[in-house]
C-alpha cells in the first residue's frame, strides 16, 4: 500500500497502472468510481484525499479502495446549494417586486 501512496503522491500513472487492479471500485466521499482508466482519470480531476480507510488486494493489486465516507472529494456543490420546490408554489419575499398580493 506504501507503494500506491508513493505513486498517488507523485502522480505517477504509469506505476499506478501496474498498482491498481483492473477492475478496481474506488470509493471516496460517498462517489463509487469503476475501472482503472475511469479512476486514473478521476484521480486526475480530484487527488485523493488520503490514504484509504479500507482496501482489497487481489493478485497484487489494489482492488477495493475506501476513503473517508464523510470527506467529499468535490465540494463546488456546497457552495452553490439547490433548493427544489413544487412546481406550483411561488416564494415571493416582502418588496420584491413581481406578483400582486393574492395572485397566483
Amino acid at each position: 500500500m506504501r507503494a500506491v501512496l508513493d505513486a498517488l503522491a507523485r502522480d505517477d500513472r504509469a506505476l499506478l497502472r501496474q498498482l491498481l487492479h483492473p477492475y478496481l471500485h474506488w470509493t471516496e466521499g460517498g462517489r463509487t468510481v469503476r475501472g482503472r482508466t475511469r479512476v486514473l482519470d478521476h484521480l486526475a480531476a480530484h487527488p485523493a484525499a488520503g490514504p484509504p480507510v479500507s482496501y482489497e488486494l487481489r493478485d497484487g493489486q489494489v482492488y477495493r479502495w475506501t476513503g473517508d465516507q464523510g470527506v467529499s472529494v468535490n465540494r463546488r456543490w456546497m457552495r452553490h446549494p439547490v433548493i427544489r420546490l413544487p412546481a406550483y408554489r411561488v416564494l415571493l419575499l416582502p418588496g420584491q417586486p413581481g406578483r400582486r398580493k393574492g395572485e397566483r
